[in-house]
């Protein structure tokens, strides 16, 4: 059954703790004709309670991390990975980085968090680590870890702030270090704060600190000027005093985003965003929402504490589905001081509530549980099973005139050339694509006539065409990237054959919505689409629309090559080496994704490699003779070896250790997950392969299977040139590009039903 047309676009910035809520109240009680989007640089959002415990080595990664993919799987929200750089409050969009068009909202919420403040302290972004945004820290955390692990030196690590940040990261880092102190090997951890630890917090926390870090042997600087300057390998404090270290981590105040300063929106002295007792923007149109620590509340001020955030993701959740509605708002009065849990770095915390301070072990168990629990609402705890037996109907609608007619037109849809996207949509589509083209481009839209004019290919070239379509996967909604992939997809074909596209024919599949959404996302679809193919100089002549259940996009591209310089499957030699130029398991991961696997921290990669042109690996395999090739997409690496295979007559060993797989696929693969073409793939490969059962015992069979979303190529070559040819390939960004194999004979092979085939090794 399609989806109920869309009329209403709420749109949350930033995966933080407030919009976490957010998503699971919408997955719990959809909004008919809402559409949801998330906009987010990063698919896993940290959940800064549990980052001192994933310094300490008590919580891995993925513990501390909310998975934003799976999270929107259960909202049904559209994830577009992109960070804002602007808000037009009169046009209703957010600007996003990059070439990406405006996104149009109906409704914003916002809650993007805060970033580093150096600009005080000279020195700070190229000598130090800012902790803030959290999302990169533990990337750079490990780096660290990494760094003292392969090195025999001492090593000290200096922590600036004194905040409950600060503290808990020295505590933190203390604790994780011992495991590299040895007698010949000294671990130093140093906090340096400006004026008092915990100052924000009764006297009586300081108290109980000083005695903990005293306790852990961590040296303690409080100067009341704080840090005078960062050079390289050394702080310079504002008494003279100068502190040598290896390691330098910033964890003092960090700052609104810049760009909130030309968003036009009410802002605090400090650059923050100003909210009412609604959360709504002060002052500002009645459709701006904002939580978490990029805001400032006007009435009733509060730290910067995750725990405000947590509290006022229902509020914000029921706000929005009121304004919805078109219901009175509900306030918000925070509570004027909460409880603080500040871990203690070895599985020990301290407890402050106003003027009470006590530390015990019990009460990390204690921070432990609570932690876990808010962790397991946002995880495990989903019940996708009812998420994804909710009503397609449901039972209440909204009271809106507007919406009853939509769904009077969405019931008696035509079908034949009814079905074609109106022309005023199309139109209006193609006047902004055509006026956004880059100008350094060679990329024009030429419409009109009936048909495209193709002119002949240069002298001594040959005439090349090839077509591609597909639906957008679940975790595939952002139109922007779709279209892009569909055009990167769609091209691969004339690459794998040595070839350069020229011209291309586009067609779009969207689900019935009112025209304004239907005109917006076909607008993003074709800028993704025509940013792919102004890469690639190949010209957009021509294309076709039409409503359907789901997105879908394809590609009639043409194409030329030159004359005696064609790539076939069929020129594969005996003594070839076999080269893959891109992992695999694509199809896996995004089958993961529809069921509701935590695979956000591992998909991002996923995305970059879809986008990774076959453009790139053609140039840098020009030079080296290559003898076949064909590109993987969805047969998967077998079924497209095996063509090679056959038109070659040929049979190929594959070394099973050797091929690269996207990280996630071998815990995918022991969760049971496939695409849905993969036993078709195994029907038509598995007689001609031999060693499938080492292959199954090594967890991989399923990713020989797995059909690829803009996959690599497959090449062959002599050996004399492989390792040039991957060097090659790895400076055009194909990092993972691996020999998998060689080809072994031409002819016929006893015990197989042809003589074509592959051995897996």
């Amino acid at each position: 059954m399609a989806a109920l047309p869309v009329y209403k676009d709420v749109v949350l910035l930033g995966g933080g703790h407030s919009h976490v809520e957010v998503l699971r109240r919408f997955g719990m009680k959809p909004q008919p004709g809402v559409r949801l989007t998330v906009v987010t640089p990063t698919l896993s959002a940290p959940y800064s309670g549990m980052i001192p415990g994933f310094v300490s080595g008590f919580y891995s990664l993925q513990d501390c991390h909310i998975d934003l993919c799976r999270l929107a799987k259960y909202a049904n929200a559209r994830v577009i990975v992109s960070s804002a750089v602007g808000i037009n409050t009169s046009e209703k969009s957010v600007l996003l980085e990059g070439n990406r068009p405006p996104l149009e909202y109906d409704i914003l919420s916002v809650n993007v968090g805060i970033t580093p403040s150096e600009s005080l302290v000279p020195g700070v972004m190229e000598h130090a680590t800012p902790v803030k945004p959290i999302a990169s820290f533990a990337a750079k955390i490990q780096r660290i870890f990494n760094g003292i692990k392969h090195s025999t030196s001492s090593h000290h690590i200096v922590v600036v702030g004194g905040g409950a940040g600060g503290v808990e990261l020295a505590c933190a880092l203390q604790y994780r270090l011992q495991e590299y102190q040895h007698d010949s090997r000294a671990m130093h951890v140093t906090l340096v704060s400006k004026g008092h630890i915990l100052s924000s917090l009764h006297p009586n926390a300081r108290i109980r600190m000083l005695r903990l870090l005293k306790e852990r042997d961590i040296q303690l600087f409080e100067i009341d000027g704080g840090v005078e300057r960062v050079d390289n390998g050394s702080l310079v404090l504002s008494n003279g005093h100068v502190l040598q270290f290896d390691d330098c981590l910033w964890c003092t105040h960090a700052k609104a985003p810049e760009w909130f300063k030309s968003t036009g929106l009410e802002l605090d002295d400090n650059g923050y965003m100003l909210v009412d007792e609604y959360l709504q923007s002060c002052n500002g149109p009645g459709n701006v929402f904002g939580a978490g620590d990029c805001v400032t509340l006007a009435k009733s001020p509060r730290p910067k504490a995750g725990v405000y955030a947590v509290r006022a993701g229902p509020i914000i959740a029921d706000n929005i589905e009121r304004t919805l509605q078109g219901k009175a708002l509900r306030p918000w009065q925070p509570q004027s001081s909460h409880l603080n849990l500040i871990a203690c770095g070895n599985q020990y915390a301290l407890m402050v509530k106003q003027f009470i301070a006590f530390d015990a072990a019990l009460l990390w168990k204690w921070k432990d549980h609570i932690d876990r629990t808010f962790m397991h609402k946002y995880g495990d705890g989903l019940d996708f099973m009812s998420s994804a037996m909710a009503p397609a109907m449901p039972k209440e609608m909204p009271d809106n005139d507007a919406y009853k007619n939509l769904m009077q037109e969405a019931a008696m849809r035509c079908g034949g050339c009814g079905s074609k996207i109106g022309s005023n949509i199309l139109s209006s589509v193609l006047k902004k694509v055509e006026a956004r083209a880059r100008p350094e481009a060679s990329v024009s839209i030429e419409w009109g006539d009936d048909a495209a004019v193709i002119p002949p290919p240069p002298a001594g070239n040959t005439l090349l065409q090839t077509i591609d379509f597909f639906k957008s996967p679940t975790a595939l909604q952002d139109p922007y990237k779709f279209g892009y992939i569909s055009a990167i997809h769609s091209m691969s074909d004339i690459y794998a054959m040595n070839g350069v596209p020229t011209s291309a024919l586009a067609l779009a599949v969207l689900p019935f919505a009112l025209p304004k959404k239907m005109e917006q996302q076909l607008y993003h679809m074709m800028c993704g689409a025509m940013d792919a193919l102004a890469e690639a100089d190949c010209k957009l002549i021509g294309g076709h629309t039409s409503e359907g259940n789901d997105m879908s996009m394809g590609f009639s591209i043409t194409g030329h090559v030159q004359d005696g310089y064609m790539w076939k499957k069929s020129g594969m030699v005996p003594g070839n080496d076999i080269i893959l130029t891109k992992p695999l398991g694509t199809g896996i991961l995004l089958a993961a994704a529809d069921t509701g696997l935590p695979i956000g921290h591992w998909y991002t990669t996923v995305i970059e490699s879809m986008c990774l042109s076959n453009m790139n690996a053609r140039t840098a395999c020009q030079k080296h003779s290559i003898t076949a090739c064909t590109d993987i997409t969805g047969f998967g690496l077998l079924g497209h070896i095996l063509e090679m295979c056959e038109a070659s007559h040929a049979r190929c060993q594959i070394d099973i250790e050797s091929i690269p797989l996207f990280s996630g696929v071998e815990y995918c693969l022991e969760q049971g997950i496939s695409s849905s073409l993969s036993q078709g793939n195994e029907e038509r490969s598995a007689p001609c392969v031999s060693g499938i059962d080492a292959a199954k015992q090594k967890n991989i069979w399923g990713a020989l299977l797995d059909p690829q979303t803009s996959g690599g190529l497959v090449l062959t070559l002599d050996p004399s040139n492989t390792e040039q040819c991957l060097e090659d390939l790895r400076r055009a960004g194909f990092e993972q590009a691996r020999k998998i194999g060689r080809v072994i004979r031409q002819g016929s092979s006893a015990g197989l039903p042809m003589e074509h085939g592959i051995d897996l090794v």
